[in-house]
């Protein structure tokens, strides 16, 4: 009998003895039966796993700062466009940890903090991290499994907040005013030299 998932031949149910006649033709229609609804139960639920699963990459996808998420053994199992643009890396390609590290250039230890982050199942937040031009505040974090008991942490979480137009209106007010104190200050040490004159 064959196992039918979504249209695609997955398998096939044999069943067999030695002994002839064994097997009644209402027997066999009633499995041939038992195994359809079971293969259209588990197209059903394949679908929704999908359509999930499309969801949350959506989600992912449509936030601006830059998302990483991976196993145990540090394989990237999700990463948005965002956080490739970041590294500098196409879409079309696979990206692993090391384009990161890569990216960071020695200034950060990605893969030492999210070792320690899944194994002491601590955050840890890095405050400037210079990639390719931009300034990141980084975030990492282990990626826990609350829905199911036992499992524990699943991998480590990664995420690039940009902070680099903070920084650059946090600069440009640092020398709005310290130019207004240099600008005012002439002209306040003139009135009161006026002032004690008179």
């Amino acid at each position: 009998i064959p196992l039918v998932i979504a249209g695609n031949a997955v398998g096939i149910l044999t069943v067999a003895h030695t002994k002839a006649g064994l097997y009644k033709e209402q027997e066999m229609t009633m499995l041939y039966k038992i195994v359809g609804q079971a293969s259209q139960a588990v197209t059903r639920l394949e679908e929704v796993v999908t359509l999930e699963r499309g969801k949350l990459q959506a989600m992912v996808e449509s936030m601006q700062d830059g998302v990483l998420m991976t196993d145990q053994n540090f394989r990237v199992l999700v990463a948005n466009s965002s956080l490739r643009s970041a590294v500098s890396v196409p879409n079309g390609r696979e990206l692993t940890l090391f384009d990161i590290i890569d990216a960071c250039g020695g200034v950060f230890d990605v893969k030492g903090r999210l070792e320690e982050s899944i194994k002491l199942d601590r955050t840890f937040v890095a405050g400037e991290v210079n990639l390719l031009g931009s300034i990141y505040q980084v975030f990492i974090f282990p990626v826990k499994s609350h829905a199911t008991e036992g499992l524990g942490v699943l991998g480590g979480g990664i995420i690039f907040h940009d902070i680099t137009r903070e920084r650059a209106s946090e600069k440009m007010r640092e020398d709005f005013t310290s130019m207004m104190v240099h600008e005012l200050r002439s002209p306040l040490d003139g009135i009161k030299k006026i002032g004690e004159i008179l």
